[in-house]
């Protein structure tokens, strides 16, 4: 690694803490340099296919990790679905940070899943299953506890295309 990207990989590393020392969110040593890892899987993988706008390391983490992490505490688990995972924000992101869930990635692009099952074994993240297809078109084997996207479509399509995997509440009435 040349120093140019040293310093870069260092600046962002030092952003990352920052906002998680002022947010108040705890991540170990290892999920913090999961985090930067993935950030420069992303930017490798950018060149070939375009994941997101950006070509920096502080760019990532600032735009998209911190961005993602700011959601965080709204998330429930243990079971989180996200809808056009794309390049992996917010689910990857989520995933590092919460080892105990599981979280299923949808993802309609193969070329994008083939990028997430890529992140998915550099990171060594088991709590994550990639799946290639459009998200009407999938059914999850287990209750989902939680349904994020970051950038799927307009509000009213992702209600509607994601209301299958919402549990159906009890409509009996009381006695």
């Amino acid at each position: 690694m040349n120093g140019k990207s040293t310093q870069s990989k260092d600046l962002a590393k030092l952003s990352l803490e920052a906002y998680l020392r002022d947010a108040g969110v705890i991540l170990s040593d290892l999920q913090m340099t999961k985090q930067l890892e993935f950030c420069a899987l992303v930017l490798r993988w950018n060149r070939l296919t375009s994941l997101v706008q950006t070509n920096s390391i502080i760019e990532m983490v600032e735009s998209h990790v911190i961005d993602c992490l700011a959601a965080l505490a709204e998330i429930v688990g243990p079971h989180i679905v996200d809808v056009g995972s794309g390049a992996g924000f917010p689910g990857i992101v989520f995933a590092i940070a919460k080892p105990e869930w599981q979280f299923s990635l949808i993802e309609a692009n193969a070329r994008r899943a083939r990028f997430l099952t890529q992140a998915k074994i550099d990171l060594e993240l088991t709590n994550i299953t990639i799946v290639n297809s459009r998200v009407e078109d999938w059914h999850s084997t287990t209750p989902v506890n939680c349904i994020t996207s970051r950038a799927y479509s307009a509000l009213a399509s992702f209600f509607d295309d994601c209301q299958h995997l919402v549990p159906a509440k009890n409509t009996a009435q009381p006695g």
